[in-house]
């Protein structure tokens, strides 16, 4: 902690001294000050709380866990220019935070950085949801305004393939015309997954349990999973009824357990869980994969971004819109040892 000398015998400059720091420890956002030699003399109980306890160490050894200070380090500005500086940083839990950082000259002309920092992960979380919408919403008017357009000469060439495939003096190109039908298959299957982003779909909500939901539709995906030698587990907790559309929620869940299970090795075990948390009903999806990348993590829901192998990158973003179409949120928690899809459904109580 950073200690202050003072010949000054008043001992309300000792209680001011205390109120202050009792002042900064009560502050929603963290506070600390940098040495020049990177050691951090002192921080508030809100630093502590998000990065925990510096000890003696240098911040690039506590915070980076590195041996030398950071090349990029914004503070090295500071300490050059003596202007106040503001920037971003995010932390291992993905947890998002503004920092604004000053230079402050401590006793013995030492030129201390004080730097606060304040989390912004709520607002950005928002801002991107906006943008997430804004791309459905865009994706959805383009499904709705073209799809017809496309699936009616995709129809006429894949019925004249299948009429020159019947004929007999045309059987040796035979494989040709199948992979020609499959890819124009595909192509039909991915204008289905565009029509389900549009918001103009008529939805059929009912009040209704999602464990009865999850229980007609788990032989489909245990057997799903046996295909690829993992174990599905069901715990399924007491939950009230809320306002569902059964079919997109059969679609939702599928989405989400196949995509467990892509990302989880032969062997493992792949959860589907619910209960309640407060006055809402969640829906829970863990499989024990590798994690999702936090580059990846940002981008998931994006309508074509993908890193499956002949992916459409509309799985996730299909999801989203549900979801939203539910006034329900998701959150994801990842790490080496596994993701977890939490799904969270509005009561009729809130």
């Amino acid at each position: 902690m950073l200690s202050y000398q003072s010949n000054l015998k008043d001992p309300g400059y000792e209680l001011n001294k205390e109120n202050l720091f009792s002042l900064l420890d009560k502050l929603p956002y963290f506070v600390c000050l940098l040495a020049p030699d990177f050691t951090i003399p002192y921080y508030n109980q809100a630093f502590q709380e998000v990065f925990g306890d510096p000890g003696p160490k240098k911040c690039y050894e506590f915070i980076k866990n590195s041996n030398k200070p950071c090349l990029d380090c914004p503070s090295f500005k500071t300490w050059a220019t003596s202007d106040p500086l503001h920037w971003e940083m995010k932390i291992p839990d993905s947890r998002v935070y503004r920092v604004h950082e000053r230079l402050f000259v401590g006793q013995n002309s030492i030129p201390y950085i004080c730097k606060s920092g304040e989390d912004i992960t709520e607002g950005e979380i928002v801002t991107n949801d906006y943008a997430r919408m804004d791309r459905l919403n865009l994706i959805a008017e383009m499904a709705a305004g073209i799809a017809h357009e496309i699936r009616n000469p995709i129809t006429t060439v894949k019925g004249f393939l299948q009429m020159l495939g019947w004929k007999n003096e045309l059987k040796q190109y035979q494989d040709y015309y199948d992979i020609m039908i499959a890819e124009l298959e595909r192509a039909n299957s991915i204008i289905t997954e565009f029509l389900s982003l549009t918001k103009t779909q008529n939805q059929e909500m009912h009040l209704q349990n999602l464990n009865t939901i999850i229980q007609t539709l788990f032989p489909l995906i245990q057997a799903d999973a046996m295909r690829s030698d993992i174990t599905l587990i069901q715990e399924l907790g007491e939950i009230e009824d809320i306002q569902l559309d059964e079919k997109e929620i059969r679609q939702l869940i599928l989405n989400l357990v196949r995509n467990g299970i892509e990302a989880t090795e032969p062997g493992k075990t792949l959860k589907i869980k619910t209960s309640m948390d407060s006055d809402r009903v969640v829906l829970a999806i863990h499989d024990e994969g590798p994690g999702i990348d936090p580059d990846v993590l940002a981008k998931l829901g994006v309508p074509f971004f993908t890193t499956k192998e002949g992916g459409t990158g509309l799985g996730l973003a299909i999801c989203h819109n549900i979801i939203k179409r539910h006034d329900a949120k998701m959150d994801i928690v990842t790490s080496p040892q596994g993701t977890t899809f939490f799904v969270k459904f509005k009561t009729s109580q809130i």
